[in-house]
């Protein structure tokens, strides 16, 4: 079976070749065999307005640097497109207004318009010569628009499992003539049963999810449970997740991930490991190689666990033993799971990430503060300040990977950052009822909104630098302002409603 490391390069930070080049040297023992790149349509071409990340397009000249990279290594290098959703960068164009299924916008295609597909397979002809592999992924996931705008017509005339099949088929029968074969996401065939045997046999099925069996995006989806019934009959590929877009990965949802597809993919061809780059885009990749190690190696090993996990880490990055730094590390990976955190609180999704940039004012904030454990809260502070000041107290320079060390040290302050954001959003939440407050009582909450300032303002600095070392410019400027925003809107959580007062006695 292949394993692939997937990045996506179409919505947001773009790694530099150097980049790619380091995590493939660190990733190449644990077994990966190439690379696929999320690309929708932001490759420079001749058909299509080529739509970088609001930014800038990818261009041949950056493939062709990553593709050296690969067959330097011996390794595949695979394109991943869309051809039917997920096109909203490329459809919002003036340009391609007349191609949208929905008028105001959307992310679907019109996929009953001749002029699209001839258009579509165009595209891919001449952008697939960038890369080395004999199979090109066509995406087809989340097609929300389908069926509801301009195509509805069409798609009530000829059936819409019939007019989805012909679409996909025909695509895939141009790639055949180009000595390719279509790698095509699943979704479509969970959800329209019918469509399973209308789907040519030659296209390879992908089954995918990130989350666990019982969290609220798989009771709702069914990727799961469902697997077998829509792969039936296909060759197929399924793809998990490295959790690099969390603020730290959280190990649980990892583990019960890779689980899953290790169970699901016993037939599969490929396993691809996919890094949808980082939460708002502010992560280090050195989460994309430690998420991918554990991943690579837990799903060829049921047994892998946790703690062999953290000594691989601790060779990789260390090459020697030490207990401090096992201890940090093992808190960090527990920092976003059920030690600190309740299981239903953890059931609607990715906790971290929500903590740190949203509003304290929001929906999901406000009931997580409702299920969170005050005494919990205040042992995962205590907790990771004591992982924050092991990493403060060692020496980047005496470990192996020396950058990835001080990358670690700057996450281990941004979860603190995290949490301390988190016990604010919680006291905010619980004193809306309050009626008096002294300024006696307000000043540790001013004082830890201070502390988990400086760490933000500190933690902006290490986000500006470390982009500059591993990403190319594209797309920074976003991510700096969601940071930012995430910085002001913490000023909430010192803001009592006008049920209560903050001074005693009122004037």
């Amino acid at each position: 079976m292949k394993k692939i490391l997937q990045y996506d390069v179409a919505r947001g930070r773009i790694p530099r070749p150097e980049t790619v080049a380091r995590q493939l040297d660190l990733l190449c023992p644990f077994g990966l065999d190439g690379i696929q790149f999320y690309l929708e349509n932001v490759v420079e071409n001749s058909v299509f307005p080529s739509v970088g990340a609001g930014e800038n397009p990818i261009t041949p000249e950056y493939l062709a640097q990553i593709r050296s990279c690969t067959d330097a290594r011996g390794l595949e290098f695979i394109p991943h497109f869309e051809i039917l959703s997920h096109l909203e960068n490329l459809l919002a164009l003036p340009e391609m207004e007349k191609y949208r299924d929905r008028p105001e916008g959307g992310h679907c295609c019109r996929m009953d318009q001749p002029e699209f597909r001839e258009m579509m397979k165009a595209y891919l002809k001449e952008v697939i010569a960038y890369f080395s592999s004999d199979v090109v992924h066509c995406g087809g996931d989340e097609a929300f628009d389908l069926g509801l705008g301009r195509s509805r017509a069409y798609l009530e005339k000829h059936g819409l499992e019939e007019a989805f099949a012909d679409y996909v088929n025909d695509i895939a029968a141009f790639l055949r003539s180009l000595g390719k074969t279509m790698l095509f996401y699943a979704d479509e065939a969970i959800v329209y049963p019918k469509l399973r045997r209308l789907l040519s046999k030659e296209i390879v099925l992908v089954n995918w999810a990130y989350c666990g069996k019982n969290e609220v995006y798989e009771v709702e989806n069914y990727h799961y449970s469902r697997h077998a019934a829509a792969v039936e009959g296909h060759r197929f590929w399924v793809t998990g997740n490295n959790m690099a877009e969390y603020v730290f990965l959280p190990f649980e949802r990892l583990s019960e991930n890779v689980e899953i597809w290790r169970e699901l993919g016993k037939h599969a061809e490929a396993f691809v490991v996919s890094d949808w780059g980082s939460y708002e885009n502010i992560n280090p990749y050195v989460l994309t190689t430690l998420g991918t190690v554990y991943a690579l190696k837990a799903f060829e090993n049921a047994a892998y666990s946790k703690e062999a996990f953290i000594g691989d880490v601790e060779t990789l990055i260390l090459n020697r033993r030490e207990d401090g730094f096992r201890d940090a590390f093992r808190i960090l990976l527990d920092a976003g799971g059920t030690t600190y955190w309740r299981p239903e609180l953890l059931y609607r999704g990715p906790l971290l990430p929500a903590r740190l940039l949203e509003d304290p004012d929001s929906r999901n904030l406000c009931l997580g503060a409702g299920m969170t454990d005050p005494e919990k809260l205040e042992q995962l502070i205590r907790d990771v300040r004591s992982a924050v000041a092991y990493f403060e107290s060692a020496d980047p320079d005496s470990a192996a990977q020396p950058e990835l060390f001080s990358d670690l040290r700057a996450l281990s302050k941004r979860v603190l950052a995290t949490v301390l954001r988190a016990k604010l959003c919680f006291l905010h939440a619980h004193n809306t009822g309050g009626i008096w407050f002294t300024q006696k009582e307000l000043e540790p909450q001013i004082r830890l909104y201070e502390e988990c300032m400086a760490l933000m303002k500190d933690d902006l600095e290490f986000l500006r630098e470390n982009w500059r070392k591993e990403s190319l410019p594209t797309c920074f400027a976003r991510a700096e302002a969601s940071y930012l925003r995430a910085m002001e809107t913490t000023k909430k959580a010192l803001h009592l409603p006008e049920t209560s007062l903050r001074v005693f006695p009122p004037e």
